[in-house]
C-alpha cells in the first residue's frame, strides 16, 4: 500500500500564518510514503523559521527560488524538478489535505492505472462561507476556456510523467498559471477522471485579497491562446473557443467594471495592449476573424470602462450593448 511515493510540492511567500497547518496536515496523512517540497519564493516574513522546525523529518526540504523570476509557477516547477515520487499534488501554502487524502487518491489512481490524473473533490474555504470547488462538466475543456474553473490546483493527483510531458507551469504567469496548466491538459490526449460526488479531501483557502485582477486575467488568456493556438486548431477544438468566447464575454464585461475602478495609467495601457494584441494575432489567421468581432466588443467596453469607470451611463449602454449582440 506504501510502496508509491507521493510528492507534495508547495510554493511558499510570506505564509507565517498557515504554512504549520499545511505542513502538518502531511505529517498526519495516514499514508506515509510521501516527501513534501517547499519551495521558498523570497519570503521576507518569518515563514522559513516555522518549516525549519520540521526539517528533522527527512520528507521534508525546503529549497529556494534564486532564479530572477519570482512567483508560484516557477516555484512549482523547481519542486517538479526536485520531485523523486512516481506521483504528484501541488498545494498552497495555505491549504491543508485532510488525514485519508493521500491514502485514498494513491489508492484510486493505482486501481485504475490508465489514468494520467484524477481529480478529487475539494472545499473551497473564504472569508465568511464553504462550498464544495470540483464540479461536473459536459465540457471541461469549454468551461476552463470561458473562465469556468472545474477544479482548483490542489484537487488533481498527477503522475509525475503527465507533469513532465506538459513542462510543469507557464512562468511567464504569476496568477491563471493552474488553469492554463488544466487547459493543456485537457487539450492533449491524458485520461483522467473528475470525481465530484465524494467527500472533499482537503481545503482550499481563497480570500478577497487572492482574487485575479482583471489586467491579470486578459494577460493569462492572451497568453494561453497564442501559446495553444496550433493545438487548439489541430485537435477541432476551435468551436470549444468560439463558444467559450461567446458565453465567457458577459462576465468578462461585468468584470471589466468592476476592476477598472481603481488601477493606475500605466496598468490601463497594458490592459489596452494586451487587447491589441490578442486582435492582431486573430486578424493574422483569418478563417477565426469571426472571434475578432466578439473580442472587439470586449476591448470597446474595456475602453469604456477605463475612461468612464464612474459613470453609470456609461456602464448601461456598454452592458446592453453587450447583452444585445448576444
Amino acid at each position: 500500500m506504501n510502496s508509491h511515493k507521493i510528492s507534495i510540492i508547495v510554493p511558499m511567500f510570506n505564509a507565517e500564518e498557515f504554512i504549520d497547518e499545511c505542513i502538518l496536515s502531511i505529517i498526519n496523512q495516514n499514508y506515509k510514503n510521501w516527501e513534501l517540497l517547499i519551495v521558498n519564493d523570497n519570503s521576507i516574513d518569518n515563514s522559513q523559521l516555522y518549516v525549519k522546525k520540521y526539517l528533522s523529518d527527512s520528507r521534508i526540504k525546503i529549497f529556494n527560488n534564486i532564479s530572477k523570476i519570482s512567483g508560484p509557477s516557477i516555484c512549482r516547477n523547481i519542486g517538479i524538478s526536485k520531485a523523486t515520487g512516481e506521483y504528484i499534488i501541488f498545494l498552497d501554502s495555505d491549504d491543508y489535505l485532510f488525514k485519508n487524502a493521500l491514502a485514498n487518491r494513491i489508492h484510486y489512481i493505482q486501481q485504475n492505472p490508465h489514468l494520467d490524473f484524477v481529480v478529487f473533490q475539494i472545499v473551497t474555504k473564504g472569508l465568511d462561507n464553504e462550498r464544495l470547488t470540483t464540479h461536473s462538466s459536459n465540457n471541461y475543456l469549454n468551461d476552463f476556456l470561458s473562465g469556468q474553473h472545474r477544479w482548483v490546483v490542489s484537487a488533481p493527483i498527477w503522475k509525475k510523467e503527465t507533469i513532465i510531458k506538459l513542462n510543469g507551469f507557464n512562468e511567464d504567469l504569476n496568477q491563471l498559471e493552474d488553469p492554463e496548466l488544466h487547459c493543456r491538459a485537457l487539450l492533449e490526449d491524458f485520461s483522467y477522471e473528475v470525481l465530484c460526488s465524494n467527500e472533499p479531501d482537503g481545503v482550499y483557502r481563497k480570500f478577497k485579497e487572492k482574487s485575479v485582477s482583471i489586467q491579470k486575467l486578459i494577460a493569462g488568456y492572451v497568453t494561453f491562446i497564442i501559446n495553444n493556438y496550433n493545438t487548439i486548431i489541430n485537435r477541432n477544438e476551435l468551436s470549444n473557443l468560439l463558444n467559450a468566447v461567446l458565453q465567457g464575454r458577459k462576465s468578462a464585461i461585468n468584470s471589466i467594471f468592476k476592476f477598472t475602478y481603481n488601477i493606475n495609467y500605466k496598468e490601463k495601457i497594458r490592459l489596452i495592449k494586451y487587447i491589441k494584441q490578442l486582435n492582431l494575432f486573430f486578424r493574422n489567421n483569418n478563417h477565426i476573424s469571426f472571434l475578432t468581432d466578439h473580442l472587439s466588443i470586449i476591448f470597446l467596453s474595456l475602453f469604456l470602462a477605463i475612461n468612464f469607470p464612474k459613470d453609470s451611463r456609461i456602464r448601461w449602454i456598454a452592458q446592453k450593448f453587450n447583452n444585445k449582440i448576444l
